[in-house]
């Protein structure tokens, strides 16, 4: 297994260059910009919530199991496990879009990787990467409808990966007590407001063994997914009576 070191090395700014857009000043500057709002965003929604974490905590407390993790997750629930996992060196798929360009900034300003690509863009060549990132004991974290949906459906990306790799898989799950929803995004994300109590669940890792098929491995992960959904809820109970702002 590399170090961090090596993996800092290995993995530098996976931004794909050689797209046309980053010969345009106006765009990287606009990028940069809207990068530096969304990074503020992010550090003050982390001041200003009251965050609780259950479950698993393998990957937290330095306890995680010798093979490597896959976080699996809703694309709209990535606020909470992104602020919770920053200081652990984890890699993400991002699209290789224009938006993606952005969440590739962001994540990188809080400590993870990224491998850029997609479903319909460069999506096999990010796939390879990952595999091969994970077998050499990486770490990653997958929003498993993403990166364009349909929402709440999975993807069959982390069956592949699992499966390559030996990984196991970490559902994890979100709850606020007071939030807003992006109603007309593909994701419905959820964001908390200032001073909110959230709750972020990890269930317990699972594998996926090689003779399961795609359909069988990705209702699997969202049943668990699911699950640690409904445990953020249960446990958000403990803090507050949820109150939502339409």
């Amino acid at each position: 297994m590399r170090t961090i070191s090596e993996y800092d090395k290995s993995i530098p700014n996976l931004v794909l260059l050689e797209e046309q857009r980053w010969n345009d000043p106006k765009f990287t500057l606009v990028l940069r910009a809207k990068f530096m709002f969304a990074a503020f965003v992010f550090l003050i929604i982390r001041a200003f919530i009251r965050l609780k974490i259950t479950g698993y905590k393998g990957l937290l407390d330095g306890k995680a199991t010798k093979r490597p993790i896959l976080l699996a997750l809703w694309h709209g629930s990535l606020l909470l496990p992104l602020l919770s996992y920053r200081k652990e060196k984890i890699l993400i798929i991002t699209s290789a879009s224009g938006d993606g360009d952005l969440l590739h900034k962001v994540f990188h300003f809080m400590g993870y990787y990224s491998v850029r690509g997609s479903s319909s863009r460069q999506g096999a060549r990010a796939l390879l990467k990952a595999i091969r990132e994970v077998s050499e004991g990486m770490n990653s974290a997958i929003a498993v409808d993403g990166p364009k949906g349909p929402a709440f459906q999975v993807k069959p990306g982390i069956v592949a990966i699992a499966q390559k790799t030996g990984a196991l898989i970490v559902p994890v799950g979100s709850a606020y007590s007071k939030y807003i929803t992006f109603k007309k995004a593909w994701d419905k994300t959820n964001l908390p407001l200032p001073f909110t109590k959230a709750v972020m669940h990890a269930g317990e890792p699972f594998e996926i063994k090689k003779d399961v098929s795609v359909e069988e491995g990705c209702e699997l992960v969202r049943q668990k997914i699911e699950e640690a959904m409904k445990n953020a809820e249960l446990n958000l109970q403990n803090y507050s009576k949820r109150v939502k702002v339409n």
